[in-house]
């Protein structure tokens, strides 16, 4: 294990430039030992609330988004009483970002929610990838703590652009942790 830390963390520094990366001291790209595998866990048991943290690694310089994460079962519509196992929709309060962005991470409209899970992928935003701007989440480790993985940015369909008419390179990917809000009593 020490071997792949270490191991990850010379990737990392390398892809930054020879860097160390500032990691939060809350989520670091490493699991718990007790962390399983996504498949290990049914989506229904994800249900809850979280505090999760996105950590870039690309591009260089740019900033941890944080806040908290609500997810719960989608009623499916037909049987109102018998909510999907398969799908968990919520909704995501960053801390900081402009207003319009919190607007549709944070909308709790079941037919547009902020946030979908479907099996191991988590999106964020825009809630069909061709729709526009968002994130998607692909989740590789869960507990009974939280849940963790790697992330980008989906733009969409749009290509962005320079002024000059260039491809901007990829505006963001990096790794994240959900951790488990206790309920209160």
């Amino acid at each position: 294990m020490k071997l792949e830390s270490s191991l990850l963390l010379t990737l990392v520094a390398a892809c930054t430039g020879g860097s160390t990366p500032v990691i939060p001291s809350n989520c670091s790209p490493f699991v718990p030992a007790n962390a399983e595998h996504t498949t290990a866990m049914a989506v229904s048991a994800l249900a809850g609330d979280y505090q999760l943290i996105q950590v870039p690694t690309q591009p260089r310089g740019a900033k941890t988004i944080e806040g908290k994460l609500h997810l719960q079962p989608r009623d499916t519509g037909t049987n109102p009483s018998k909510p999907s196992p398969t799908v968990l929709i919520g909704w995501f309060e960053p801390v900081g970002g402009d207003s319009a962005w919190r607007a549709i991470v944070g909308s709790r409209d079941p037919k547009r929610p902020g946030a979908i899970l479907r099996a191991q992928q988590l999106r964020i935003g825009m809630n069909m990838p061709l729709d526009g701007y968002g994130y998607g989440l692909r989740i590789t480790a869960v507990d009974s703590t939280g849940f963790w993985g790697w992330w980008v940015v989906e733009p969409g369909l749009s290509v962005p652009v320079s002024l000059h008419g260039e491809r901007v390179p990829p505006e963001g990917a990096g790794y994240f942790c959900a951790l488990r809000i206790a309920s209160e009593p």
